[in-house]
């Protein structure tokens, strides 16, 4: 609702910067909680399993692991928060993946607030380059990791 009245209020562009910020620093917020304030109390709500999974994606890929989680539409924020909270996850990677994966969902809102305006053809297009870019990225990474595994066996 903050991120429609955000799009109703300021507009396309502001709004998505404000929504942004706020959605982030109300992350930080969560999380800093989670850390320093009542870290005891959610880590014994928070299954073990739960706890020992995000443990293990606080290594080299935190940043992607955030970004991941935020894309995923069925994982509550707060849990997001509140979990990583809980782990050894630096401030700032945490940041930054909740900001970058935050803001398709969160420009789709605004723009929804500044009445659904059509954006066109150029930003159809560039959606769609940044998708299949997305997808190159994985692609390559992944075919990498295997070429890795294949040699480590291979010396094995």
């Amino acid at each position: 609702a903050l991120n429609i009245a955000g799009g109703l209020l300021f507009g396309l562009v502001v709004g998505v910067v404000l929504a942004l910020v706020g959605g982030v620093l109300a992350a930080v917020a969560q999380f800093a909680v989670a850390r320093y304030v009542a870290g005891d109390a959610l880590s014994r709500r928070l299954p073990e399993r739960v706890r020992t999974r995000l443990e293990g994606l606080v290594g080299r890929r935190a940043l992607l692991a955030v970004v991941q989680l935020r894309l995923i539409p069925v994982i509550p924020y707060q849990m997001v928060n509140y979990g990583f909270g809980l782990t050894g996850l630096r401030v700032a990677p945490f940041a930054l993946g909740t900001a970058l994966g935050s803001l398709p969902a969160t420009a789709a809102m605004v723009v929804v607030g500044t009445g659904g305006i059509d954006l066109g053809f150029p930003v159809a297009v560039a959606t769609g380059a940044a998708a299949a870019l997305l997808a190159l990225a994985w692609w390559l990474r992944s075919r990498r990791r295997r070429v890795r595994e294949r040699e480590q066996r291979a010396r094995a």
